[in-house]
């Protein structure tokens, strides 16, 4: 299940201890553990208290999507249809590339300087 792994990642990227983490959510340790490796899956209510904590949509909890929240979602939806399409066939290019775009957002590179990056990346692929 992707979601044990996501969890982690999420944990580990935002430089939280299981236990430290265990108290933001308001849950045991023991419980951030059995998440983490997969022996326990989260509640509904759980689940929205995660996304909402880490901001990340269910979609990615889940791996439906590759995309950390919804604001990269609608900045990516400004890019060229033939970008995207060219970057879903490269799935490991994809993935970095939007962490990339993700910290592009945040420091406002405008759309069009961003699809020149991206079609640099695309034509330097083998």
């Amino acid at each position: 299940m992707l979601f044990k792994k996501r969890f982690k990642k999420l944990r580990k990227r935002n430089n939280l201890t299981q236990k430290e983490l265990a108290q933001h959510l308001n849950l045991a340790p023991s419980t951030i553990s059995f998440y983490e490796v997969g022996e326990r899956t989260p509640d509904y209510k759980t689940l929205i208290k995660i996304a909402d904590y880490f901001d990340v949509s269910l979609d990615y909890l889940f791996g439906r999507i590759h995309i950390h929240n919804y604001e990269t979602v609608n900045y990516l939806k400004q890019l060229p249809d033939s970008l995207i399409d060219e970057l879903s066939s490269e799935p490991k290019v994809l993935n970095q590339l939007l962490e990339n775009i993700y910290l592009a957002k945040n420091k406002q590179i405008k759309v069009e300087d961003l699809s020149k990056i991206i079609n640099t990346i695309i034509n330097a692929i083998p």
